[in-house]
């Protein structure tokens, strides 16, 4: 193992991109390679090079308006007779600027807007006539609409930014709750963790669990909402294809079967343990026709009937039976019971 160094830091390039990963901005091949590109509907609007510099696509009245200030910051260089500007990125305060550049380039470029712009209601007198002038308002008046409308954008991106950070700051604080109560029930009765053990836990207080989930049955359901959503997610496996499917099932039980086991123990005395179970076993048959499509007979009491045999083939209880019960290894255990879906499967009864 090398000794003595560290990850070579993001330049200043690479933080730039990860900074508009959310953005609504496709990443492409810039067309001035070499380089990156961010597009807006097909139109690059954001190119990126690896000295540390980046060009922005604005409209030409824009850049005629904010000229004087971006080449006294410094930071910009503006050349003449073209729609780019090229920016220097050598610092966070260089990042923040891009950021405002990128966001006046999206209204710039947005087709939506690509059309004759409409009269900034803060411009004074009328629009100019005569041959070369067209249909658009006077140079002017648009360089008033775009002053406004930049206006308005930072103002919208302020807010933007504020509300999306308490957003953020509320379901981290959440999460913090759930993984805190779960982590508990893992190994200890519900109805004997208390709300302030869980605030313990989370470093929060009992009072904004309740803010966020009304009570103790409230962090029962959102809690088991999430493991659900987890299910759903780690239970990933082809139709027909046994051998994946036990082994995404052993994963899942062997990371929280026990837990699960306990929390099955508790239906008769907690109604949350007992609305999860009940919710489960909805959850478990529903998987088990979505991996089984292949096999499982058409609508009637037969495909009842093989639903009925798969679901105690692939039971919880079973794999606590093989693991804990009977102590079998794991590689024994998921051979019994790919050996006992094989052996139920309905299409065998039609070959024979």
């Amino acid at each position: 193992m090398s000794r003595g160094r560290l990850p070579s830091p993001a330049s200043f390039t690479e933080q730039a991109v990860d900074r508009f990963r959310d953005w609504p901005l496709t990443p492409c091949r810039a067309d001035a390679p070499p380089g990156q590109a961010l597009a807006l509907a097909g139109r690059q609007i954001v190119h990126f090079h690896h000295d540390d510099r980046a060009e922005v696509r604005l409209a030409h009245p824009l850049i005629h308006r904010l000229a004087p200030a971006l080449l006294a910051s410094g930071r910009v260089d503006v050349p003449p007779h073209s729609s780019w500007i090229r920016v220097r990125l050598d610092s966070g305060s260089d990042l923040s600027l891009l950021d405002s550049l990128v966001s006046l380039a999206i209204q710039a470029n947005d087709p939506a807007r690509l059309q004759p712009p409409a009269l900034c209601p803060h411009a004074s007198g009328p629009p100019l006539t005569g041959p070369g002038f067209g249909p658009f308002p006077p140079f002017r008046l648009i360089c008033h609409s775009i002053e406004c409308s930049f206006h308005s954008m930072e103002k919208a991106e302020r807010r933007s930014y504020r509300m999306g950070a308490r957003a953020a700051a509320v379901e981290a604080t959440r999460t913090r709750i759930l993984e805190a109560a779960l982590g508990l029930w893992t190994h200890r009765w519900q109805d004997e963790v208390t709300l302030q053990d869980i605030a313990d836990a989370a470093d929060v207080s009992v009072q904004t669990i309740v803010n966020h989930f009304g009570g103790k049955d409230g962090l029962a359901d959102a809690a088991d909402d999430l493991v659900a959503s987890r299910a759903d997610d780690s239970r990933q496996a082809p139709v027909g294809d046994v051998p994946a499917i036990v082994a995404v099932l052993f994963e899942d039980y062997e990371q929280h079967g026990d837990a699960n086991v306990l929390w099955i123990a508790q239906i008769d005395r907690v109604p949350a343990a007992a609305r999860a179970a009940a919710h489960a076993r909805v959850q478990h048959r529903a998987w088990l026709e979505k991996v089984f499509a292949d096999r499982l007979p058409a609508e009637g009491p037969e495909r009842e009937h093989a639903l009925a045999l798969h679901y105690a083939a692939t039971d919880l209880y079973l794999w606590k039976l093989w693991r804990r019960d009977l102590g079998l290894s794991r590689p024994a255990a998921e051979r019994a019971m790919r050996d006992l879906l094989t052996s139920i499967d309905p299409r065998k009864g039609d070959d024979g």
